[in-house]
């Protein structure tokens, strides 16, 4: 079974450049919703949310990647306010970035 969540986005054009930006293939639909992918994978979906309070949005996404360290120089290299990598006590090694949205992407690989 596969998932692909739909992010809330306050600017679409923002947040197609800044996920284009950190390494993602993205196709806007039309001007409210995009679909993100990588390496011709679905990842999740963007949805426009026009005044959305982006302080209080708590959506988001956890991404299994297989290079952690990778992802993070890449994202950190690009200018993104990346958190640092830890290996957590679930058994996961991750960091989290945070979009212009508000939505909180965790990208981590087991331990």
């Amino acid at each position: 079974m596969d998932s692909t969540p739909t992010l809330p986005v306050q600017a679409m054009p923002e947040a197609i450049d800044f996920y284009t930006a950190a390494g993602f293939d993205v196709r806007s639909y039309d001007a409210s919703f995009a679909f993100v992918h990588y390496e011709d994978r679905s990842v999740f979906d963007l949805g426009l949310e026009e005044g959305m309070d982006t302080v209080a949005n708590r959506a988001g996404c956890y991404l299994v990647v297989d290079d952690v360290d990778g992802w993070h120089r890449r994202l950190s290299e690009v200018g993104y306010v990346v958190g640092e990598i830890a290996e957590q006590p679930w058994g996961m090694r991750e960091f989290a970035l945070t979009d212009p949205s508000g939505n909180r992407l965790r990208f981590g690989r087991g331990v």
